[in-house]
């Protein structure tokens, strides 16, 4: 039996500028990932959020080219929305998936969006009621700015500056 390659979609959320610095989720972002074990993961931002984007010191921005709305703000909204809720985001919101990676990837994931899939397919998601460390959102953000296409320096330099200084912003 031959092994098929499954792979994920990054997308970029749909936010509209409310401020000089300031985004506002206009539709409900999800982000999926398999982790180490082999466990497929998905997070869930609600509509409406707001965010600064990455926290980049405009400095920064000239020196690195990483800009607040680039291709980092997946990564940045999904790290915020971590770290906004003190690494517990809220029931509902971080789930696994507990049926068969082929099941996944061959009816639910290229559906996912058909509101029936939920009746068919929800009992197959459970609630992760983990704390997340600094360290795992950390990583799970240098993870998605790779997967948007960012190149290695500046993931790097994003990586390390949430490292030092990420939750105390």
């Amino acid at each position: 039996m031959q092994d098929k390659n499954y792979k994920f979609e990054l997308k970029q959320p749909l936010m509209v500028p409310i401020g000089p610095i300031k985004y506002k989720l206009v539709e409900e972002y999800t982000y999926y990932w398999e982790d180490e074990q082999g466990v497929i993961n998905r997070i869930t931002v609600p509509e409406g959020i707001e965010t600064d984007g990455a926290t980049v010191p405009r400095v920064v921005w000239t020196l690195s080219g990483i800009r607040p709305d680039g291709l980092i703000r997946a990564a940045a909204l999904v790290h915020d929305w971590i770290y906004v809720n003190d690494g517990n985001p809220p029931d509902g919101s971080h789930t696994t998936w507990t049926g068969t990676k082929e099941e996944f990837f061959e009816f639910y994931y290229p559906n996912r969006e058909i509101k029936s899939l939920t009746d068919n397919y929800g009992s197959k998601w459970v609630d992760d009621n983990r704390a997340w460390s600094h360290r795992q959102a950390d990583k799970l953000f240098a993870q998605m700015m790779t997967e948007a296409g960012m190149k290695d320096f500046r993931v790097k330099i994003a990586y390390v500056s949430v490292r030092l200084l990420g939750w105390w912003v």
